[in-house]
């Protein structure tokens, strides 16, 4: 399966890195799409679709990281593919992971039960699913009731959601959609390297000094 890949931007300044994360993105094959609040800050080479976002979810105390969550179910519901953090390089393809209807990230091994083991911050999905709609109602349920939870509405929910009830996913097996840490980032920069099979996408999180990584890697379009 193949299919778009989704970006969602929802406000705030845009940097290199996010033109990073869509450059590299076209590794996938398929149309990317540039969900987003401001048709003036799209990059070159995308599909632009118009999010009109209600003043109770801009000004939402959970913060506009953890809003988008609840779009990126309700995008890969309605048109299927893969989204991606802004804060991302697609090294390889990652179509193959998605075995059932839901792929999302794998963070940490199964012998690390102190955080919550998936993310959202890469997420595959089948156009229809009915999980993706019961997320996105779970989702729009906590934003709603004013969870100002960090990560509440990604990795919490999704997490919680696997558990329960594991059918409808097929988690990436650890390392193959991985979150990197800053020391990580740092020594992926400096020889630079890749992390190599079966690594498809790797999660730099920029709030993790980005300016350390300016002079290492500017993509070009």
């Amino acid at each position: 399966m193949k299919g778009p890949v989704h970006f969602i931007h929802l406000g705030g300044a845009l940097v290199w890195q996010n033109l990073r994360a869509v450059v590299t993105a076209h590794v996938h094959g398929g149309p990317i799409c540039w969900w987003g609040v401001d048709p003036r800050e799209v990059p070159g080479n995308v599909e632009y679709e118009h999010i009109r976002l209600p003043r109770w979810q801009r000004d939402h105390p959970v913060q506009l990281a953890n809003v988008k969550d609840f779009y990126a179910y309700s995008i890969l519901h309605e048109h299927g593919g893969i989204y991606l953090d802004m804060d991302t390089i697609s090294l390889r393809p990652a179509w193959d992971l998605l075995t059932a209807d839901v792929c999302p990230a794998t963070d940490f091994p199964d012998t690390d039960t102190s955080h919550p083991r998936h993310n959202t911050f890469a997420l595959l999905g089948r156009k229809g699913a009915p999980v993706l709609r019961e997320l996105a109602g779970a989702a729009e349920d906590l934003l709603r009731e004013g969870c100002s939870d960090w990560g509440a509405l990604g990795p919490s929910l999704i997490s919680a959601f696997i558990e329960a009830d594991p059918a409808p996913f097929s988690p990436s097996p650890y390392l193959s959609l991985s979150g990197w840490s800053y020391h990580t980032i740092d020594d992926y920069y400096r020889e630079p390297r890749d992390p190599g099979e079966p690594c498809r996408v790797i999660h730099l999180y920029s709030s993790d000094h980005p300016e350390w990584l300016e002079d290492r890697w500017m993509p070009t379009t």
